[in-house]
C-alpha cells in the first residue's frame, strides 16, 4: 500500500492517485493529513507531498525521536508546486517550467538516463533526504488532462453564462485548423521538441524506480481501423456512379480496370471483409470504427446505411472480431453543432446496435475532430466508456504525453469521468498526406515510436483505413506498412 502525507485536499490530486497507483501500478492508496499517523505507520511505500517551504521550516521535524528519525528514511519526498490545487484555468500563454532531469541512480534498471520533467522545483536541493526535482503528479495532470487545450479553447471562445453556449470567435494568433481543431504546432510539447517523446510514461517508471517497484504491464500493440467508405465503387446512386466513373476517366484513369472488374463480380477493393478485418483477426488488441451518418457530405463518405454490403461488413466484423471490438465512428460535426450534436450521434448509434446486437462502448471521433470538454461529454452522454482519438492527425508522436489508456478528467466540471481514453502515437494519413512520407519512411517511424513505447511497457497503438490496404491508388505499398506496424 501507498501512504502519501499531503496537507492539502483537491479532485485533481485524488484523481492523480488513482491514476497512478490504481490504474497503472495497480496499487493501493491512502492519504493522510496527520503527519505522528504518517510516521507511526508500517505503509510499505510512503511519500511527502508538500510545499517545499512548508516542509524547510522544520516545525514538524522538531521533537521528533531517534525512531521516528529512523522511520523517515524510507519515505520519498515530492515537492508540490500547488498546480494540482487551483481550481480554475490559468490564461493561454502560461506553460509549466521545464527540463532535463538526469538519472544517475535508480533501484531498477531503466531504458533511458536523462528525463523530460515539468514543474521543476528549484528548491529540493536544500531537502537532506530523497526526493525528486520536479512534481511528477502535477507534470503527468497537465499532460493527460489536455490542459493547454482548455487554455486554447478559452482564447478561442466567449461563454454566455445565460444560455450557456460558447461562440467561437478564432484567435488570429492562435487560429485552429480548417476543421476548427486544436494544431499539434501549438503544443508545449511540441515546442519543446518532446511531442515524440512518451513523457508522462518515462515520469512514471521513473517515479516507481524510486518508490522500488515497477510497473506490472506488459508492452502491447493495437491495430484499430476506421471504415469511412466502406466501398470504393459500389452504394452509390446510378447518377453518382456514373458521375465518379467520367471522374475516373479524366482525371483517374488508373481506376477503370478495378472500377470493371467490380462491376462484373470482383469484390470491391475498399470492402472491409477483403483485407481489414481479416488483417485484424489475427490481432490481440484490435477495434474497427465504423462511420454510419446517413447524409453523405464533404466530410461524411460513408455508402448508405441501406447498402447490404455495408450490413454485411459489420456483422462480418463483429462475427470475426466480436462485438465489443466493433466500435462507432460518430459522424464529422461542424464547428455550430460539434457541441452539441443532439440526436444526429443517437442515431447512428442505434444503427449500428442493430447489426452488432450490442451497444457499442468503444468510439474514435471522425476526423479526430476533439474538442474539450465538449467531444468527451458527448460520447459519456451516449454511454460511450472508451474513446480512441487521442492524438493528432496532423504530426505523430503523444498528444497527452502518454501511450497508457487514462481516465478523462473534465477539467471544467474539476472532476474525474468513466470514459477510458485510449492514446494512438501514429495514423497510415498522418504519414502519408500530412507527412509526405514513403512507405518506408513510415515504416521505419512507426519502429522507432513501437521501441520507446514497447521498451517501458506501453501500448503502441495506431490508425489505418481500409483503403491504405486495399493495394491500389493512391495506396498501392501501403500495406506493408500497416503490416510492419502490427508486428511485436
Amino acid at each position: 500500500m501507498v501512504l502519501l502525507f499531503n496537507d492539502q485536499k483537491s479532485q485533481r490530486l485524488d484523481y492523480i492517485l488513482n491514476e497512478v497507483f490504481v490504474l497503472r501500478g495497480q496499487l493501493s492508496f491512502e492519504t493522510t493529513d496527520n503527519w505522528d499517523d504518517f510516521v507511526r505507520s508500517e505503509a510499505g511505500i510512503k511519500i511527502v507531498y508538500t510545499q517545499t517551504e512548508w516542509l524547510k521550516n522544520g516545525s514538524f521535524l522538531q521533537g521528533i525521536s531517534t525512531l521516528q528519525t529512523q522511520k523517515l528514511s524510507g519515505f520519498l519526498y515530492i515537492p508540490n508546486g500547488g498546480f494540482l490545487f487551483e481550481t480554475t484555468t490559468r490564461d493561454w500563454g502560461w506553460t509549466p517550467s521545464n527540463g532535463i532531469i538526469s538519472v544517475t541512480a535508480s533501484r531498477h534498471p531503466l531504458p533511458f538516463d536523462t528525463l523530460e520533467g515539468l514543474f521543476i522545483s528549484e528548491n529540493t536541493q536544500e531537502i537532506g533526504f530523497d526526493h525528486l526535482c520536479f512534481d511528477v503528479f502535477a507534470h503527468i495532470f497537465w499532460c493527460i488532462s489536455r490542459y493547454e487545450e482548455y487554455q486554447w479553447a478559452n482564447l478561442q471562445s466567449l461563454y454566455n453564462a445565460n444560455e450557456g453556449k460558447h461562440f467561437l470567435i478564432k484567435s488570429h494568433t492562435f487560429p485552429p485548423d480548417q476543421h476548427d481543431r486544436f494544431q499539434a504546432k501549438y503544443s508545449h510539447l511540441a515546442n519543446l521538441g518532446w511531442l515524440d517523446i512518451p513523457i508522462v510514461d518515462k515520469a512514471m517508471a521513473f517515479l516507481f524506480s524510486q518508490l522500488g517497484c515497477t510497473i506490472p504491464r506488459k508492452a502491447s500493440t493495437s491495430a484499430t481501423a476506421d471504415i469511412d467508405m466502406a466501398l470504393r465503387f459500389g452504394g452509390r446512386s446510378f447518377a453518382r456512379y456514373l458521375a465518379s466513373t467520367v471522374q475516373d476517366l479524366v482525371t483517374r484513369p488508373v481506376l477503370l480496370a478495378d472500377r470493371l472488374a467490380v462491376l462484373f463480380g470482383k469484390i470491391d477493393p475498399y470492402h472491409p471483409l477483403k483485407f481489414t478485418i481479416p488483417l485484424l483477426a489475427g490481432v490481440n488488441n484490435s477495434k474497427v470504427f465504423f462511420l454510419l451518418s446517413n447524409k453523405r457530405t464533404q466530410h461524411n463518405k460513408q455508402i448508405s446505411l441501406d447498402n447490404r454490403q455495408l450490413a454485411s461488413a459489420i456483422s462480418g466484423a463483429v462475427n470475426a472480431l466480436g462485438a465489443n471490438a466493433t466500435g462507432f465512428h460518430p459522424s464529422y460535426q461542424t464547428p455550430t453543432t460539434y457541441t452539441n450534436p443532439g440526436d444526429v450521434w443517437g442515431k447512428e448509434l442505434d444503427y449500428l446496435t442493430q447489426y452488432t446486437g450490442e451497444k457499442a462502448l468503444h468510439a474514435r471521433l471522425h476526423y479526430i475532430n476533439l474538442h474539450f470538454p465538449s467531444s468527451y461529454r458527448n460520447l459519456n452522454q451516449l454511454g460511450i466508456e472508451h474513446d480512441w482519438s487521442m492524438g493528432y492527425p496532423e504530426a505523430v508522436g503523444f498528444r497527452a504525453g502518454t501511450s497508457f489508456p487514462f481516465s478523462w478528467y473534465d477539467l471544467v466540471a474539476e472532476k474525474s469521468t468513466r470514459l477510458l481514453v485510449h492514446p494512438f502515437c501514429i495514423m497510415d494519413v498522418t504519414c502519408k498526406l500530412y507527412l509526405g512520407l514513403s512507405p518506408s519512411e513510415s515504416i521505419a517511424l512507426g519502429e522507432k515510436l513501437k521501441m520507446s513505447i514497447h521498451a517501458l511497457g506501453g501500448d503502441f497503438c495506431f490508425i489505418f483505413h481500409n483503403e491504405s490496404v486495399c493495394e491500389c491508388f493512391p495506396w498501392k505499398g501501403w500495406g506493408s506498412v500497416i503490416n510492419k506496424w502490427l508486428k511485436p
